[in-house]
C-alpha cells in the first residue's frame, strides 16, 4: 500500500512539474507556428511597401511586438469585449509605430492593405449568397 503511495506522490511531483517548467517558458517566446505567420505577414508588407533593411527590420520589430502582446493578451484575457477593446488599442498603436516611419506613399499602401484585411470574409455565405451573386453578375 505504501508503494502505491510513493509511486502516486512520484508521478504527481512529476506532472506538476512539467506543468511549472512550461508555465515559465510560455511567456517568453512565441509558438514555431505563430512566429512562422507573423514572419511571413510581415515579409509580405516588406515586399508591398518596397522597404530598405533598415526600414524592414524596424516594421519586423513592431510587428513582432504587437504579436506577442495579442498572444498576451490572449492568455490573460477572459471576456470578448475587453479582447475586442485591446485588439482596437493595439491596432491604432502599431498604425502609428508604423505611420511615424513609413512615407506617404508608403503609408497609403499599408492603409489600403490594411483596410482589405478588415473585409475579408464579411461576404454573404452558403447557397443563397452565391445564387444572388450569380444574378447580379448577369445584370
Amino acid at each position: 500500500m505504501t508503494f502505491k503511495i510513493k509511486i502516486l506522490a512520484a508521478l504527481t511531483l512529476l506532472v506538476f512539474s512539467t506543468i511549472a517548467l512550461s508555465a515559465q517558458t510560455a511567456g517568453e517566446e512565441l509558438p514555431p507556428r505563430l512566429k512562422e505567420r507573423a514572419a511571413k505577414k510581415a515579409n509580405h508588407m516588406v515586399k508591398k511597401l518596397g522597404l530598405s533593411e533598415d526600414e524592414a527590420a524596424d516594421f519586423k520589430a513592431i510587428h513582432k511586438k504587437y504579436v506577442q502582446q495579442m498572444k498576451e493578451a490572449k492568455t490573460n484575457v477572459t471576456s470578448k469585449e475587453e479582447m475586442a477593446d485591446i485588439r482596437y488599442a493595439n491596432h491604432k498603436a502599431k498604425t502609428a509605430e508604423v505611420k511615424a516611419f513609413l512615407t506617404p506613399e508608403q503609408y497609403a499602401i499599408y492603409d489600403k492593405v490594411e483596410a482589405r484585411k478588415g473585409k475579408k470574409g464579411k461576404g454573404k455565405k452558403g447557397r443563397k449568397g452565391g445564387k444572388e451573386q450569380k444574378q447580379k453578375r448577369k445584370l
